[in-house]
């Protein structure tokens, strides 16, 4: 799980897990995640997740409220979206992008994915976070975090690329550590990529 740019994995196996529930308070998401990752500023969490065979994803605006996923479809949960399943895409063999969340919603268009893997492919892993990429503004006016998780073919494992603040308004500040607007697809470096 993400809040911003920060990976809350870890502290949300403590505090979202509750039996068979997920239960995300984004109201008090700074206390029991440890900080805030980009003080002053609106931030999303995002989240990929299973049900059954099913992978999903989980977006929401922080400061929110509370939201409850119980088992079930996912049409039956709040701001859930299953991932579209892409198949691995030309020229990148080892990787396979699963669901990418970009600022309030989840990136679902097969030409995105598929300009992913060119950029990854042709050029070093460099890609432009902008709206125009992505095809949508998913939260107007506002700064957004992308995040971009993939599977590694090799070895069967589920990944996330490292995320990326893009897209900031003048009134807004980067997060610590942020990306610039134009760098390597995170966490795709050239040389762990086979063409």
């Amino acid at each position: 799980m993400f809040y911003a740019d920060q990976d809350i994995t870890s502290y949300a196996k403590m505090n979202v897990a509750r039996g068979s529930q997920l239960v995300i308070d984004t109201n008090n998401i700074v206390g029991w995640a440890n900080g805030d990752p980009w003080p002053g500023n609106q931030k999303s969490s995002s989240m990929l997740y299973i049900y059954g065979k099913e992978l999903r994803t989980f977006v929401v605006a922080g400061g929110t409220g509370s939201f409850t996923i119980n088992p079930g479809p996912a049409s039956a949960q709040p701001y859930t979206q299953v991932v579209p399943g892409y198949e691995q895409m030309s020229g990148v063999s080892n990787i396979n992008i699963v669901a990418i969340a970009y600022g309030l919603g989840e990136i679902k268009s097969r030409s995105v994915y598929q300009n992913i893997y060119n950029a990854i492919r042709n050029s070093g892993g460099r890609w432009q976070y902008t709206n125009e990429n992505f095809q949508q503004d998913t939260w107007v006016g506002i700064g957004k975090t992308c995040v971009i998780w993939y599977r590694n073919l090799d070895n069967g494992s589920y990944l996330v690329a490292n995320p990326a603040q893009i897209e900031a308004p003048q009134a807004q500040t980067a997060p610590e550590g942020a990306a610039a607007s134009e760098e390597y697809v995170p966490g795709f470096s050239p040389g762990d990529v086979r063409k």
